[in-house]
């Protein structure tokens, strides 16, 4: 029996305004960790690709999305407990989006609660939820929210479970949340 960690996450923005992912991973230790652990980081913005069709789709019929992230066999989705301007919170299902290589899949946000079903529709089945409620987030997310000290650590099997949670703890009714 072998594993093989990877850490992966995408780009965001245009090549101006955004695209500092591995500014990020310097910034937060992840590249020490990596070159003392010997873990692989893979940007899934220039993984190589593959055209997924969606059957029941709500909005992405067909995207393309980076093999690291299709052929794994476990993804272990860590998100921060946050509210979120339009997808309301962001947290386990909403983290997902990170898995849409595209930079400017900022696009997505005016139905942001269909691309994210439609993305998750792809992974639930080999997702497992390990939240950082540690410190929340409050207010106009994710960029002009307020800390919230939340001191709570989750774990769960089902991102939709995690989420009815989380929205419930955050105070919103999980049956308004698209």
């Amino acid at each position: 029996f072998s594993c093989k960690a990877v850490i992966a996450e995408s780009e965001t923005g245009s090549k101006v305004k955004g695209r500092r992912l591995q500014r990020a991973l310097d910034f937060m230790g992840v590249t020490a960790l990596k070159n003392k652990y010997k873990f692989d980081v893979v940007n899934l913005t220039y993984d190589v690709k593959e055209n997924v069709l969606l059957k029941n789709a709500l909005m992405l019929k067909k995207i393309e999305l980076g093999k690291t992230a299709l052929e794994a066999d476990l993804i272990i989705d860590m998100p921060k407990l946050k509210t979120h301007k339009y997808a309301t919170i962001t947290c386990a299902l909403k983290n997902m989006f990170g898995c849409i290589p595209d930079p400017l899949r900022v696009v997505y946000h005016r139905n942001i609660h269909k691309a994210v079903a439609d993305i998750n529709s792809i992974f639930f089945e080999k997702t497992f939820v390990v939240l950082d409620g540690i410190r929340g987030m409050e207010g106009q997310g994710p960029l002009f929210g307020k800390p919230v000290d939340m001191n709570i650590v989750g774990f769960c099997d089902d991102a939709l479970i995690n989420d009815i949670i989380c929205a419930e703890i955050m105070g919103f009714n999980p049956k308004e949340v698209k």
